[in-house]
């Protein structure tokens, strides 16, 4: 009986020098950082918080927090990082870890509690700035055609993630893992993330300040949504971006093309084109979207008028041309078709429309071709038209031949 309790008593003694040996590290390690020996604070305070159980919850928030300042002073100490950067390969993650667990324990700390969180304070600001800087950094980085692209972006996340875990009331890391998102394919993601960072952004208890970046945000989630096919979502983005950004042009034009995207929308598409043209009556974009809605909800005369508007200003305007040249050549096309079908005194009637309309479809497509005089489709556009055109008007045939050159030209 007497062995026992001498065996009994001998491991609790064992148990008690062991916990003792912890804490005595524990303190090694604390005075080497009260005296700047970083490097043996960090070495001591990791062999003490080895075996946590052996170690008072006091003494855990302890250890994690002068672990957490230690590693925090290499990172953000130019010299020391210089010396022992190598030691440390891994110093922001490394500090991170420490920090998080300096948080989990800190409700232990007892009388500490009160300097450990005025310092975990002042880290978590910092070291926030450390990670979405490094994330930021990195992400603008990389170009399209890296070949380690991929790796990079992911490294990139990597960091923003933790920014936004250091700091979940800051709009900004959500806001560049949206963006992330977006350039590598990943909408879900892109989409979780706006959100995210919108919801901060909106919530004026943490953010008061106008940032013109964002409205870029509700532009991008706006057209996620419309890559969706989820109209409803898509215009509610608009509608935030317009209550955050009033007056924005380019949210405006985002509105416009959520509605000209969706034919159920047709009708009120149009009355918002006819709202922001009254607004800005010399806007060439708007006005000629606003014709192609006319045209596609068969307002034809009243689409052309409008495509013509644009080009009373400015004759040169690519797309106004194109597309009223466009027109008369479909028109052109489907009687032509008619054609296959027609009887010997429809022929002459349907034919002689063909050419009516590549007259009118002549100075448009020709205006686009002198816009691009390299480009091949309008070539051939206009070897179609002057080939139908000669057959009143003798001049075509000259006309047809020399694009029937330049074509071979561009072609060799």
């Amino acid at each position: 009986m007497k062995k026992f309790a001498s065996v009994f008593l001998l491991f609790f003694f064992f148990a008690a020098f062991t916990g003792y040996a912890q804490e005595s590290k524990l303190t090694t390690g604390v005075i080497a950082y009260d005296q700047m020996r970083y490097e043996e604070a960090i070495d001591k305070i990791k062999e003490a918080l080895a075996k946590p159980e052996l170690l008072k919850p006091k003494s855990k928030a302890k250890g994690y927090y002068y672990l957490t300042q230690s590693l925090y002073k290499i990172l953000t100490t130019e010299s020391l990082l210089k010396q022992l950067g190598t030691k440390y390969p891994d110093l922001e993650n490394q500090t991170y870890e420490a920090f998080k667990n300096a948080m989990e324990n800190l409700p232990s700390a007892g009388g500490d509690k009160g300097n450990f969180t005025t310092g975990l304070e002042f880290i978590k600001q910092n070291l926030f700035v450390v990670f979405l800087n490094k994330g930021s950094q990195l992400y603008s980085s990389v170009k399209e055609e890296d070949a380690g692209a991929a790796a990079k972006l992911k490294e990139a996340s990597g960091y923003l993630t933790k920014a936004m875990e250091i700091n979940p009331d800051n709009y900004m890391p959500s806001l560049a893992l949206g963006f992330i998102g977006l350039r590598t394919n990943d909408n879900n993601s892109a989409i979780e993330n706006l959100e995210k960072s919108l919801k901060i952004y909106e919530d004026k208890t943490k953010t008061s300040k106008v940032d013109s970046v964002m409205a870029n945000a509700y532009i991008n989630l706006s057209n996620l949504y419309l890559d969706q096919k989820n109209t409803a979502k898509a215009l509610e983005a608009v509608e935030r971006g317009k209550k955050a950004f009033p007056g924005h042009s380019d949210i405006g034009r985002q509105e416009l093309a959520v509605y000209q995207g969706d034919p159920t929308y047709l009708e009120q598409a149009l009355g918002k084109f006819e709202e922001s043209l009254k607004k800005n009556p010399k806007d060439e974009a708007v006005r000629i979207a606003f014709a192609e809605m006319l045209m596609k909800s068969n307002k034809i005369d009243q689409g052309i008028a409008e495509y013509k508007k644009v080009l009373e200003s400015n004759p040169g305007n690519k797309y106004a041309n194109l597309n009223l040249g466009a027109h008369y050549v479909n028109a052109a096309a489907a009687i032509n078709e008619k054609l296959k079908d027609a009887s010997t005194d429809d022929y002459e009637a349907l034919n002689k429309q063909i050419i009516e309309n590549f007259k009118l479809a002549y100075p448009f497509i020709k205006k686009v071709q002198q816009l691009e005089p390299k480009n091949i489709e309008w070539i051939n556009q206009m070897i179609q038209i002057t080939s139908y055109l000669m057959i009143d008007d003798d001049s075509m045939e000259k006309e047809m031949t020399t694009y029937d050159q330049l074509k071979k030209e561009l072609q060799k």
